[in-house]
Protein backbone atom coordinates (compact mmCIF):
# COMPACT_ATOMS: atom_id res chain seq x y z
CA UNK A 1 0.00 0.00 0.00
CA UNK A 2 3.15 2.50 0.24
CA UNK A 3 3.08 4.68 -2.37
CA UNK A 4 -0.29 4.40 -3.37
CA UNK A 5 -2.21 7.75 -3.89
CA UNK A 6 -5.19 7.43 -1.53
CA UNK A 7 -5.57 9.60 2.00
CA UNK A 8 -5.16 7.38 5.03
CA UNK A 9 -8.61 7.14 6.04
CA UNK A 10 -9.21 5.91 2.25
CA UNK A 11 -6.55 3.17 3.19
CA UNK A 12 -7.84 1.83 6.62
CA UNK A 13 -11.44 2.22 5.34
CA UNK A 14 -10.39 -0.35 2.37
CA UNK A 15 -8.67 -2.47 4.70
CA UNK A 16 -11.74 -2.22 7.60
CA UNK A 17 -13.95 -3.49 4.16
CA UNK A 18 -11.61 -6.71 3.62
CA UNK A 19 -11.58 -7.34 7.20
CA UNK A 20 -15.28 -7.47 7.38
CA UNK A 21 -15.33 -9.80 4.37
CA UNK A 22 -12.82 -12.00 6.11
CA UNK A 23 -14.86 -12.35 8.88
CA UNK A 24 -17.90 -13.67 6.70
CA UNK A 25 -16.13 -15.54 4.95
CA UNK A 26 -13.56 -17.17 7.71
CA UNK A 27 -13.29 -20.85 5.81
CA UNK A 28 -12.26 -19.03 2.10
CA UNK A 29 -8.53 -19.93 1.95
CA UNK A 30 -8.26 -17.93 -1.14
CA UNK A 31 -8.85 -14.86 0.32
CA UNK A 32 -7.05 -16.11 3.61
CA UNK A 33 -4.04 -16.16 1.51
CA UNK A 34 -4.39 -12.95 -0.22
CA UNK A 35 -4.71 -11.40 3.34
CA UNK A 36 -1.53 -13.21 4.48
CA UNK A 37 0.81 -12.40 1.67
CA UNK A 38 -0.68 -8.49 1.89
CA UNK A 39 0.75 -8.75 5.88
CA UNK A 40 4.13 -10.30 4.75
CA UNK A 41 4.71 -8.00 1.98
CA UNK A 42 3.39 -4.12 3.57
CA UNK A 43 4.30 -3.13 6.63
CA UNK A 44 1.48 -0.65 6.04
CA UNK A 45 -0.84 -2.89 5.84
CA UNK A 46 -0.18 -5.24 8.51
CA UNK A 47 -0.82 -2.15 10.40
CA UNK A 48 -3.90 -1.59 9.45
CA UNK A 49 -4.73 -5.02 9.50
CA UNK A 50 -3.37 -5.18 13.31
CA UNK A 51 -6.26 -2.53 14.14
CA UNK A 52 -9.09 -4.71 13.70
CA UNK A 53 -11.40 -2.60 12.14
CA UNK A 54 -14.27 -4.11 10.05
CA UNK A 55 -16.55 -2.26 8.44
CA UNK A 56 -18.17 -1.36 4.78
CA UNK A 57 -15.92 0.59 2.50
CA UNK A 58 -18.39 4.04 1.90
CA UNK A 59 -16.96 6.88 1.29
CA UNK A 60 -18.62 10.20 -0.58
CA UNK A 61 -15.75 12.01 -2.25
CA UNK A 62 -12.44 10.78 -3.50
CA UNK A 63 -9.52 12.51 -5.58
CA UNK A 64 -7.40 10.31 -7.91
CA UNK A 65 -3.97 11.48 -8.79
CA UNK A 66 -3.94 10.55 -12.19
CA UNK A 67 -0.02 10.59 -13.73
CA UNK A 68 -0.71 12.62 -16.40
CA UNK A 69 -3.84 14.57 -15.70
CA UNK A 70 -3.20 15.14 -12.07
CA UNK A 71 -6.01 14.82 -9.13
CA UNK A 72 -9.31 14.36 -10.31
CA UNK A 73 -12.05 14.80 -7.79
CA UNK A 74 -14.85 12.29 -8.09
CA UNK A 75 -18.18 11.77 -6.17
CA UNK A 76 -18.16 7.64 -5.11
CA UNK A 77 -21.15 6.01 -4.42
CA UNK A 78 -21.07 2.37 -3.81
CA UNK A 79 -24.25 0.43 -4.59
CA UNK A 80 -25.29 -2.77 -3.37
CA UNK A 81 -27.99 -5.08 -3.62
CA UNK A 82 -29.67 -6.33 -0.35
CA UNK A 83 -28.74 -9.85 1.01
CA UNK A 84 -26.09 -9.77 -1.70
CA UNK A 85 -22.38 -9.34 -1.78
CA UNK A 86 -22.52 -7.87 -4.78
CA UNK A 87 -21.26 -4.32 -4.94
CA UNK A 88 -20.45 -1.68 -7.70
CA UNK A 89 -18.36 1.41 -6.98
CA UNK A 90 -19.44 3.97 -9.06
CA UNK A 91 -17.22 7.66 -9.70
CA UNK A 92 -18.97 10.35 -10.90
CA UNK A 93 -18.24 14.12 -12.06
CA UNK A 94 -20.06 17.03 -10.97
CA UNK A 95 -21.24 18.05 -14.60
CA UNK A 96 -19.35 21.34 -15.90
CA UNK A 97 -16.95 20.54 -13.72
CA UNK A 98 -12.79 19.89 -14.27
CA UNK A 99 -12.95 17.05 -13.24
CA UNK A 100 -15.80 16.57 -15.91
CA UNK A 101 -13.44 17.75 -18.32
CA UNK A 102 -10.61 15.71 -17.19
CA UNK A 103 -12.52 12.18 -17.54
CA UNK A 104 -14.25 13.46 -21.37
CA UNK A 105 -9.86 13.44 -22.16
CA UNK A 106 -9.20 10.90 -20.19
CA UNK A 107 -11.92 8.67 -22.44
CA UNK A 108 -10.60 10.07 -25.59
CA UNK A 109 -6.69 9.11 -24.19
CA UNK A 110 -7.60 5.70 -23.28
CA UNK A 111 -9.81 5.16 -26.94
CA UNK A 112 -6.15 6.21 -28.99
CA UNK A 113 -4.38 3.68 -26.71
CA UNK A 114 -6.75 1.23 -27.82
CA UNK A 115 -6.36 2.01 -31.47
CA UNK A 116 -2.68 2.40 -31.15
CA UNK A 117 -3.11 -1.49 -29.82
CA UNK A 118 -5.13 -2.88 -32.10
CA UNK A 119 -2.73 -1.81 -34.87
CA UNK A 120 0.43 -3.17 -33.18
CA UNK A 121 -1.46 -6.54 -32.85
CA UNK A 122 -2.48 -6.30 -36.33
Amino acid sequence: MAGAPYPEEHKASLVADLCDVATRYPADRELREMIDELRRRSEEFARLWASGAAGHHETTRKTIDHPQLGPIGLDCDVLSAHGSDVRIVVFTADPGSEAESKLRLLSLVAADDRAVSAEDDA
